[in-house]
C-alpha cells in the first residue's frame, strides 16, 4: 500500500519532468538560453528527487505498510494509510510528503515549501512565493530573477542536504 503511494508521487515528479522536456527543453534551438538553463536546471532537481523517491521505493517491502521505516540515523520514512512523508530530521527537518489522489508531491523545511504537480511548482520562501507553469516558457522567462531566486534554496535542499544522505542510505548511485 505504501508502496503504490510511493509510485504514484514518483509518476508526479516524473510528470513533470515530462513537461519540460517535451515543452521546453526539446525547443532549446528557438528558446531563450536563460529561460533553457532554468528549465534544465528545475529539471535535474526533479531527477534528484525522482532518483531519492526510487531509492525508497527499493528499499520499502509491502510488509512495512503501518510501521516507520528508518533508513539510518535521522533519516526515516513514516507511512500512513493513503499518504506517506520522508524524513530528515538532523542538522534541520527535511520533509518529501505526498498523500494518494492528491497529486502533490510536497518538499519542506522551517522556511522553505515547494509543492509540485505534474504541470506546476509551487515555491514559498518566508514571504516570497511564486507559482510556475511547467510547460510554459513564457511564464518562466516572465517569471526567471524569482524562480533561480528560489530554486537556488530548493537545489540546496535536495542537492546538499537529502542527496548525500540518500546516497549512502538508499545505496543511489548516480
Amino acid at each position: 500500500m505504501v508502496k503504490d503511494t510511493l509510485i504514484e508521487a514518483r509518476n508526479v515528479v516524473r510528470s513533470a519532468m515530462e513537461s519540460i522536456d517535451r515543452r521546453i527543453l526539446s525547443r532549446s534551438t528557438e528558446l531563450k538560453a536563460r529561460t533553457v538553463s532554468v528549465a534544465s536546471r528545475i529539471y535535474e532537481v526533479l531527477n534528484f528527487i525522482d532518483a531519492i523517491l526510487g531509492g525508497v521505493i527499493d528499499r520499502v517491502g509491502e510488509e512495512d505498510a503501518s510501521r516507520i521505516v528508518s533508513f539510518g540515523t535521522y533519516f526515516y520514512l513514516a507511512p500512513y494509510e493513503d499518504s506517506f512523508t520522508l524524513v530528515r530530521s538532523k542538522p534541520y527537518m527535511i520533509t518529501i510528503s505526498y498523500k494518494k489522489g492528491e497529486g502533490k508531491l510536497y518538499v519542506k523545511t522551517k522556511n522553505f515549501k515547494a509543492e509540485i504537480t505534474p504541470s506546476t511548482m509551487e515555491l514559498t520562501k518566508l514571504s516570497m512565493k511564486i507559482k510556475v507553469d511547467l510547460r510554459s516558457p513564457e511564464d518562466i522567462s516572465k517569471k526567471l530573477p524569482e524562480i533561480k531566486y528560489l530554486l537556488r534554496s530548493l537545489g540546496r535542499i535536495i542537492e546538499y542536504q537529502l542527496l548525500p544522505v540518500a546516497e549512502k542510505r538508499l545505496g543511489l548511485k548516480l
